[in-house]
This record gives C-alpha cells, structure tokens and sequence, in this order.
C-alpha cells in the first residue's frame, strides 16, 4: 500500500523547510555573551599518584590522596602497597619487604629516593660476618625500582627520580633505573 499523494507531498515539503532552516544558528560578526562564568565552590582534593604493577607486569597508576604532598609522605604511602580492592583488581608491588625509606631528598627537579635494603624476616639487612662483600638483602626488581622512580616523577615540580641503596657500614649505591615507562 502507497501513501496517498497529499500526505507524500505534505512530507516532502516538509523535509524541504527542514533542510533549508537549518540547524538555526545565525551567522554573527562579534563575540556574544554566555553570562557568567562558573565558579567553584567545592573543595579541591589534593593528593598524588603511586604506581603499582597490575597483572600484565605493567605499572599502574593509582590516586592516593594526600594531606601532605612531601616525597617522604607519598614514597610512605607506595611502601604500604594497594589496598585490598586495589589487590582484588590484580595490582600488586614489587617493593613489601624489600626495602624500606630512608630518606627522599629534592634539588632543583630532581628527587632523590634513599632505601634501606631489607633481610627476608623485614629487618635491616645485615653483612656476612666472613663475607665482607656480601649482604642478605634480596635486591630490587627492575618493577619495583620503576615504582620508586614513577611515583617520585609523579610529584609535582619533579622531572626525575633516582633510587639509592643505603647499605650497612654507611655505603650508598645508585640503583641502575630499568627505563621503564611510567
């Protein structure tokens, strides 16, 4: 069955203004006013980013608000590891019982992460008695030297991190950054 000539016509006229009319927006020559602008009146939430690594070994990003955004307060933060629903969605950190801060200095924009290696039981490493060169500490991942040196950039007014190992006797070493990408 074919609509009657009236109403196909009638659609068709329609279509027509519908399209000549177009979208009603008129041409203008100046700038025109939209009122005030908006203003915030809530509370801006301060914080920063920790990384951890989620179940594809990639670093992950997460949120952490933060009172303070001192390096020493956020690095603290990283070193308590994911929350229990963070850990329910894979993420995990390659730095619990591993190390713990000992001191994150900043100059210029560049920070400085000082860790103390720690011995399996969580305790400060010790040095082999008959082994003066070796130390029972278990050493950083490529991951978790990446989570020290993201979470550090992830700071504001830094632009790069370095990890050193603070070791028994008063020695500190560099620990290589593994040029991960945060």
């Amino acid at each position: 069955m074919t609509a009657p000539p009236r109403r196909a016509a009638a659609a068709g006229l329609l279509a027509a203004a519908l399209l000549a009319a177009g979208c009603g927006v008129q041409p203008s020559s100046g700038a025109v006013s939209a009122g005030q602008a908006p203003i915030a009146n809530g509370e801006v939430s301060q914080g920063s980013i920790v990384y951890f690594v989620d179940a594809g070994n990639a670093l992950t990003g997460v949120w952490r608000r933060e009172s303070r955004l001192e390096p020493e307060a956020v690095l603290l933060r990283l070193l308590e590891g994911p929350t229990a629903v963070e850990a329910g969605r894979g993420l995990r950190d390659e730095l619990a019982g591993r190390v713990a801060l000992a001191d994150a200095r900043r100059s210029e924009s560049v920070l400085d992460i000082y860790v103390t290696p720690m011995a399996d039981a969580g305790a400060p490493a010790v040095q082999e008695p008959d082994a003066p060169s070796i130390w029972t500490w278990a050493p950083l991942e490529p991951l978790g030297v990446a989570q020290l040196v993201c979470t550090g950039q992830a700071l504001p007014e830094v632009d790069a991190a370095r990890v050193w190992y603070l070791v028994p006797g008063g020695g500190v070493v560099e620990v290589p950054d593994p040029g991960l990408s945060c």
